[in-house]
């Protein structure tokens, strides 16, 4: 599987779990939020969301754990009650 796609959100939809991936896609069992009915849902590689990677993925290998640790600490909603 994609891992970078395993850590995608996708807005209106909840995945549930990868049922496949080819290339620079993932797809997922996914939940829509406004119907309340199981879908399919394709999540493209990176942060560009282009089906084929004009660069070789470089933009996803320079990810770091630690900007991954601060992107998450910016979702979270009380980041104070977090201890961050």
């Amino acid at each position: 599987m994609n891992e970078a796609a395993q850590l995608s959100e996708v807005p209106g939809y909840r995945l549930v779990r990868p049922i496949g991936s080819s290339g620079a896609t993932t797809v997922y069992q996914a939940m829509q939020r406004a119907l309340e009915r199981q879908v399919a849902v394709k999540v493209f590689c990176g942060p560009c969301q282009k089906k084929t990677c004009p660069l070789d993925h470089r933009c996803m290998t320079r990810v770091t754990p630690g900007m991954v640790f601060d992107a998450a600490v910016q979702l979270l909603p009380d980041r104070q009650s977090a201890g961050v």
